[in-house]
């Protein structure tokens, strides 16, 4: 049994783990006791297995316990389960398990194009972006029939762009190829054995990819459970911000998250956490069995529990700090019971070393040199491809002879003795021969495409950084500079290598290298954050902005020791 503290704390014993519970009693006449400080005990696995619905939420606002509290009840269970962690040094990583770095290990998003295209209206608020949305869910449905690889489908879609004579139909292909740039992740394709206990670490994809993926990867364990057998025990499926499922549906295009709610119950259980209750829509609620809320005040949480049962939603906004009720009770109507966990028996570990440096999603640390980058010429020879999409290599070498990149025919087309830089690009897979012409692959492309480099940005900040993030990367690749976003709140938006000059323009200049700054604010903390910064690090630094007022304005607050580039604000 678990130890009672005198509070009526939970305790979590070493035999059978308990949460504490109060009662609220409710009478004829309203007159209500508070909280009875002396409780009794549950038995949580018992509390939760004895319902014939065993699927879980959890609301609660940040800084309540919510986290900890699914924390504390996955390790109570004994199932196997699947567990989705959506931020770093996330509370589900100290579960002991199968740990899985979702960007290096992603379901095939082309084994299904109706999947594929259910995952990408989840997780893109069509309608939103003045997009006709009918328009666009069926170019991505028929995009993804004809790929196999992210590369066709950035060709073939591109092919939908170039011949659509319709607006709207043009207007979607480049929403869409400006959408895909944000999910093309390079990785191994991954079947997850629900035998065992996963934890998928989503917290190095971005905030669309986060989305789309974990679409795609219940999809993949929902079709598992249906064809697994009904004595192999009941599997826990664990999807921590279930809203982000939820806010772009549609009628005709919903997260598999609604249908598993309904129909799991014979092999398994969902589980979920969110900040509201009033987040999630009622039908989904609806079929959850258990629904634990913290304290709230919000006018959404409150009605929703009143139409459950109107002292629930008093008590909620009564409860302590910690403390919480299940809506779902069976005796709600009678008496409310209120919970507290005792998270404090809850063992950390150090998480060090779970994720290698390797496995993070992109960019190197400010100071250390890149070890998978390619070289000047390679890069070069990428450049001219993306800007010459379906040229054969006739034309591409102009193009390098034009820039003045790469000179020497044998470097260009090879000799007997080497390959030519652009058949060496399809040897290391940044490009795949199609026909006479190159087609870049998602490797390359993560190097020289200005929107996908600033799609995996941790800290891309607005829509108007974003676009002039954009844009200097653009105009820095015209003199073939090595572009790449470091890593962390504590970095300058770029960092740019530019090629060694003379005899060994075949090397980066890594003495050289210059941080990229945009400003779109002349705030005076801000830039001189900014500049102590890159001093610190010994970064030479160029200050980008749109307005020549602003830039002139950090010119005096730097004094004018550093480098300044003014670029047109983006149409």
């Amino acid at each position: 049994m678990g130890i009672f503290r005198n509070s009526g704390i939970i305790a979590h014993g070493s035999a059978v783990k308990h949460i504490a519970t109060y009662m609220y009693p409710i009478n004829d006449s309203s007159q209500r006791v508070r909280f009875w400080r002396l409780g009794f005990a549950a038995n949580m696995p018992e509390y939760i297995e004895k319902k014939s619905n065993q699927n879980l939420l959890i609301s609660g606002a940040t800084g309540q316990g919510k986290s900890k509290l699914m924390r504390l009840m996955l390790e109570m269970m004994p199932n196997p389960k699947t567990i989705f962690s959506y931020k770093e040094n996330d509370e589900y990583l100290q579960i002991e398990g199968n740990f899985i770095a979702a960007e290096k290990n992603l379901p095939d998003p082309f084994v299904d194009a109706e999947a594929f295209t259910d995952a990408f209206a989840v997780a893109f608020n069509i309608q939103s972006e003045g997009i006709q949305a009918s328009t666009a869910i069926s170019l991505v449905n028929t995009v993804a029939k004809e790929s196999g690889s992210w590369a066709d489908f950035i060709d073939n879609a591109g092919k939908h762009a170039k011949k659509a004579k319709d607006i709207n139909v043009r207007a979607a292909t480049n929403y869409l190829l400006e959408k895909v740039k944000s999910l093309t992740y390079e990785s191994q394709q991954i079947e997850l054995d629900l035998d065992k206990t996963n934890i998928l670490d989503m917290s190095n994809l971005n905030d669309d990819a986060k989305t789309f993926y974990s679409e795609l990867f219940l999809r993949q364990i929902y079709r598992k459970l249906r064809s697994r057998d009904k004595n192999a025990g009941k599997v826990i499926i664990c999807v921590d911000e279930a809203h982000r499922l939820t806010r772009n549906s549609s009628n005709r295009r919903q997260s598999i998250i609604n249908e598993m709610s309904r129909e799991i119950r014979a092999f398994g259980m969902l589980w979920t956490a969110t900040q509201n209750i009033s987040d999630i829509p009622d039908p989904l609620r609806n079929q959850f069995g258990t629904q634990f809320a913290f304290s709230t005040t919000s006018e959404g949480d409150l009605r929703a529990l009143s139409q459950i049962d109107r002292d629930l939603a008093e008590c909620a906004s009564a409860l302590k700090n910690h403390e919480f009720i299940d809506a779902k009770h069976e005796k709600v109507h009678k008496s409310i019971a209120i919970f507290k966990a005792d998270i404090g028996s809850l063992k950390e570990r150090k998480l060090d070393g779970l994720r290698p440096k390797e496995a993070r999603n992109y960019g190197p640390l400010v100071l250390e040199k890149l070890a998978d980058r390619p070289t000047t010429m390679l890069h070069a020879a990428m450049l001219a491809i993306y800007e010459n999409p379906d040229a054969e290599l006739g034309k591409l070498a102009k193009a390098l002879k034009r820039k003045g990149w790469v000179t020497s025919d044998p470097t260009i087309y090879g000799s007997k003795d080497r390959k030519g830089v652009l058949d060496n690009l399809v040897s290391l897979g940044y490009a795949r021969k199609a026909g006479p012409s190159y087609k870049l692959t998602v490797k390359a492309l993560w190097w020289i495409d200005a929107g996908m480099l600033v799609e995996r940005a941790n800290n891309a900040g607005s829509e108007l950084h974003k676009q002039l993030m954009r844009k200097a990367a653009e105009k820095l690749h015209e003199e073939n500079m090595l572009v790449v976003v470091p890593e962390g709140s504590n970095a300058p938006d770029l960092i740019a290598y530019p090629m060694s000059k003379g005899d060994k323009k075949y090397l980066w200049d890594d003495k050289n290298r210059r941080a990229y700054e945009i400003q779109t604010t002349a705030r005076k903390e801000n830039a001189l954050a900014n500049k102590e910064r890159n001093d610190r690090l010994g970064i030479p630094i160029t200050w980008i902005a749109h307005d020549k007022d602003m830039l002139e304005e950090i010119k005096k607050l730097t004094n004018s020791e550093d480098e300044y580039l003014l670029l047109a604000r983006p149409g």
